[in-house]
């Protein structure tokens, strides 16, 4: 950690969010970090567990326990984001390849004229909040409507917009000016806390245990619409993906599914 923060003289900092070791790209500026790293022998040298941090509940809060390390342990730059192992922003459609990531250049260029930056919008079939209800418990989400209407009402309509929509972001990938960040984490983890001493998520199976992780998914999207924030979207793939696969069946979705 002491090492990070003193060679930290960037104006912009992305962490690339992994639970193993992993081939990393050669990206000026992004730096790998190991989640869950007090159950986890991974070599990544960047880990979640020293200092303030809830390394310990990865199993349910995923690759937010390192979001969490980052904002309470790093001196940050102006502009941080967050990537996965085997996602990252990419500048071209149909272009994986490790030229067409974003680079911290494209990133500051994008940050002068947009608030934050977003993985390209998933179309659904189903409304978001069908679309949950099918995969995982929605009553978990009800449970973090009650609490936004206690402790934040000013975003219950932009909750209840989101759920009715047919398309979010996804992954818990983004990139924000550090107060931006700040400002969503008090937010993000304050709900998550609340919703955490609440819901009871001791019999799902090992997939639903991830259940932090998913709402945070949708929550984002309610930040980002409930305060205006003015979004640049890009493509998002995976590594292996087929990308032309892949946007032929995101168009598709779009003409038969979304509204």
């Amino acid at each position: 950690m002491k090492e990070f923060n003193k060679m930290n003289k960037k104006k912009t900092d992305i962490f690339v969010i992994t639970h193993k070791d992993f081939y990393m790209p050669d990206i000026n500026g992004y730096s790998p970090i190991l989640a869950g790293a007090k159950y986890n022998s991974a070599t990544i040298s960047l880990k979640d567990n020293s200092g303030d941090n809830i390394s310990f509940l990865n199993h349910s809060f995923c690759e937010l326990t390192a979001q969490y390390w980052v904002w309470k342990n790093v001196s940050l730059a102006t502009n941080v984001g967050f990537v996965h192992y085997r996602r990252f922003f990419y500048k071209k459609r149909f272009d994986n390849n490790a030229s067409n990531i974003l680079s911290l250049d494209e990133i500051e260029k994008v940050l002068l004229s947009k608030d934050i930056i977003l993985a390209q919008k998933m179309p659904l079939r189903r409304s978001v909040r069908d679309d949950y209800a099918r995969y995982h418990n929605l009553a978990d989400m009800l449970k973090v409507r009650e609490i936004l209407k206690k402790s934040y009402p000013g975003y219950v309509p932009a909750f209840d917009g989101l759920m009715e929509s047919h398309s979010f972001s996804p992954f818990n990938m983004f990139v924000s000016s550090r107060q931006l960040f700040a400002e969503y984490m008090n937010w993000l983890f304050d709900i998550l806390f609340q919703a955490k001493n609440e819901i009871d998520f001791s019999e799902y199976d090992k997939y639903n245990q991830r259940v932090f992780g998913f709402i945070a998914e949708r929550l984002l999207n309610v930040w980002v619409i409930g305060k205006g924030l003015n979004v640049q979207y890009f493509p998002v793939y995976q590594n292996n993906d087929n990308v032309i696969v892949t946007e032929f069946k995101n168009s598709l979705k779009k003409i038969l599914f979304v509204k």
